[in-house]
C-alpha cells in the first residue's frame, strides 16, 4: 500500500509521491530515544494514507515530550512532536509493521513494532 508524501506538525515536508502505509492500531516502541531504558511502551498509531502522516495517542505510560506522530516519504520516516528533538529522529519503515531509526541529536535508537 502507498499514499502521497507528508508534512509533519512542525512543518517538515516529505515530498515523495508515495509512502509505506503503516498499519493503524497498537504499536510497541522500544529503544533509548523513548527514554524508557529496556522497558517497552505501547501507544496507538493512526495512519493518514492520503498525506502519509501518522499520529500517536493513548500511550500506556504518562511521560512528558513524547512524539505526536510523524511523516513518511517512501519508506523514510521522520518523527515529530512539540519537542524539536523528535524532528532529528529518522528511520525506515521496513514494512507496514516495523520501523527503526536513530535520532541525530544524541544517536539514540528507536524501534516501532505493530502489536495489534
Amino acid at each position: 500500500m502507498s499514499g502521497m508524501g507528508g508534512t509533519t506538525d512542525s512543518g517538515i515536508t516529505l515530498g515523495g509521491d508515495s509512502c509505506t502505509v503503516l498499519q493503524s492500531g497498537t504499536w510497541t516502541v522500544t529503544g533509548e530515544a523513548w527514554g524508557m531504558g529496556d522497558n517497552p511502551m505501547d501507544g496507538d498509531v493512526t495512519m493518514n494514507e492520503d498525506d502519509c502522516n501518522f499520529t500517536f495517542s493513548n500511550w500506556d505510560m504518562v511521560m512528558d515530550d513524547l512524539p505526536s506522530g510523524g511523516a513518511l516519504d517512501g519508506a523514510d520516516v521522520v518523527l515529530d512532536g512539540l519537542n524539536s528533538y523528535w524532528a532529528s529522529c529518522t528511520g525506515e519503515a521496513n514494512d507496514e509493521h516495523n520501523v527503526a531509526g536513530t535520532c541525530a541529536d544524541d544517536g539514540a535508537e528507536f524501534v516501532m513494532t505493530f502489536k495489534e
